[in-house]
């Protein structure tokens, strides 16, 4: 099927250089392209694998004046990384 798009000239001439590269029509490059974000978008979100984002129990509040470091924060994470483990 014929159809005619507007694209943006920078990104046309980018298109064009990849196409030759791999020896190949731009056609068939905004095609995969369209394959692909066709694809991607037809999977359930709830198929994408969640990472488990780890939790700093702290012991109390900071006082006033004490702030929260990056050291005391990796402090922290290394005190925790033994119950992590398990």
């Amino acid at each position: 099927m014929k159809t005619m798009l507007n694209l943006d000239d920078a990104l046309y001439r980018k298109a064009k250089i990849t196409a030759a590269q791999k020896g190949r029509t731009v056609s068939e490059l905004i095609e995969e392209g369209l394959r692909f974000t066709l694809e991607a978008n037809a999977r359930p979100l709830t198929a994408r694998r969640r990472v488990p984002l780890p939790l700093i129990v702290g012991g109390h509040p900071a006082s006033p004046g004490r702030e929260m470091t990056s050291e005391k924060t990796a402090e922290i994470l290394l005190a925790q990384e033994t119950t992590w483990a398990r």
